[in-house]
């Protein structure tokens, strides 16, 4: 079977996503350290639970991005946008 999550499109907000995107890796990274430190396991899942929210929203923002991509420009000009996301 396979371990690949399949996830629905869903329009987003890319500007929106980007924020909630930069929130959830602060939180992972401090989560992970606070596990670390403190010999705390779940922190350590709690990470694994954003991991997926963050891999959603990230699927959705970058098919955001391609689908407002109506030319040969417009794809030039989002392509910055999906190497932040």
């Amino acid at each position: 079977m396979s371990s690949i999550k399949r996830f629905k499109y869903k329009p987003v907000n890319v500007k929106d996503a980007i924020a909630e995107i930069k929130d959830i890796v602060e939180l992972m990274l401090d989560l992970a350290y606070s596990s670390i430190l403190f010999k705390e396991r779940e922190f350590s899942e709690i990470v694994i639970e954003l991991d997926d929210r963050l891999n959603e929203l990230m699927f959705r923002a970058r098919a955001s991005v391609m689908l407002a991509a109506r030319g040969i420009d417009e794809i030039e000009e989002l392509t910055s946008v999906l190497q932040v996301i």
